[in-house]
């Protein structure tokens, strides 16, 4: 398996990463949500923000992986890094850099990868974001604009932990800071609002401080304006049950449902998949909500489409089936009295394929 060269600016490289004092540190939840968003929005099951450091590769947040960091030799990312813009690798077992990489042919049997580069200002590229997937995968050009805005989010981030150190140490923290959440607010504002995904972010209020496109269309809203408005007076009939899980969420669990029931304003019933969970500001507390949520109508009214079928399909097949086998069972067992020698073999040989036949039957619609 080759190993990533080294990048041109390597020395410098590893000096603008070490400014950041980022290694080895504790998790934060604003890193943490950025990995959960990019795991939802490009539709794997791992993401991780990686940092390549001299020797290893650390990871700062991880969603979907349970270790902290990998040698940098088995590193993706230290490829990733090489290149200006997402490096996606579509199937890894095609890819002579990673066919025989550790992480390929073990666990987490790594079958895709995607990963943007963390680019800090001055133009040293740090590690990445990037997600993760056992099977082979491929993202549409929205995706990879969404991981290379959160990619532009995680550098913001560690530019703003970075500043209000330094400006702290300076005794101007306060004014600066506030500068610098506004400007991050205003990024994340702009990238909520043109993910390629129903998401919602509210403080603790229930009150819309950023909200995608794809949440005003997928909800029936029109190009309205819901900044600063009330969740509950946009949706004034919300069911107990939502209002109940807003407020857990708010004392910090993540609350989330495979299916549910919607119904609207014009009582249209709906059916949603979707994901809450808290986020938190620079000092670590609870801020408010985020919501990611999607419409299933179809793929619930489909399912319930194809069960019922199974179900008319069934009894018509095996109704009559089951006569047959009765009907052939007792003439083998003699209720018509003896019958000729290869009248009884036929009859035994039509016996074990209707026994065939039932059981090929019930596999295919159970």
């Amino acid at each position: 398996m080759p190993s990533a060269p080294l990048p041109p600016d390597e020395r410098d490289r590893l000096e603008v990463l070490g400014r950041y004092a980022i290694l080895d540190t504790l998790p934060e939840q604003q890193y943490d949500d950025l990995t959960f968003l990019a795991a939802q929005i490009c539709g794997t099951p791992i993401s991780l923000i990686s940092l390549v450091d001299r020797e290893r590769q650390w990871f700062k947040s991880r969603y979907g992986l349970e270790i902290d960091e990998t040698p940098r030799e088995l590193s993706f990312c230290a490829h990733a890094i090489l290149g200006n813009g997402v490096m996606e690798v579509e199937n890894t077992t095609l890819d002579p850099r990673f066919v025989d990489n550790k992480f390929v042919v073990e666990d987490p049997s790594i079958r895709f990868y995607a990963g943007a580069p963390l680019v800090a200002e001055d133009g040293a590229k740090l590690g990445t974001i990037c997600v993760i997937d056992k099977a082979p995968h491929r993202l549409t050009s929205n995706q990879i604009r969404a991981l290379e805005g959160l990619a532009r989010q995680t550098v913001a981030q560690m530019e703003l932990w970075r500043t209000i150190k330094r400006l702290e140490a300076a005794d101007m923290a306060r004014q600066q800071a506030l500068s610098h959440l506004a400007a991050n607010a205003a990024l994340l504002r702009q990238f909520v609002e043109h993910a390629p995904a129903a998401i919602a972010m509210l403080d603790r209020e229930m009150r819309f401080i950023a909200y995608s496109r794809r949440f005003l269309t997928d909800y029936h809203l029109g190009p309205i304006d819901l900044s600063g408005r009330s969740y509950y007076d946009i949706f004034p009939d919300l069911p107990a049950r939502w209002r109940d899980a807003h407020q857990r969420v708010l004392k910090g669990s993540v609350e989330r449902s495979d299916v549910d029931e919607w119904v609207r304003a014009d009582h249209e019933v709906e059916f949603l998949q979707w994901e809450m969970r808290p986020w938190r500001d620079v000092h670590g507390q609870i801020g408010g909500v985020i919501m990611l949520t999607e419409v299933i109508s179809e793929r619930v009214r489909a399912n319930r489409i194809k069960n019922e079928f199974v179900s008319v399909v069934s009894h018509e097949l095996r109704t009559p089936l089951t006569s047959i086998r009765g009907a052939l069972g007792l003439l083998a067992g003699g209720v018509a009295g003896p019958l000729p020698t290869g009248a009884q073999q036929m009859v035994e040989i039509a016996r074990k394929n209707s026994d065939r036949l039932v059981l090929l039957i019930n596999d295919i619609l159970d």
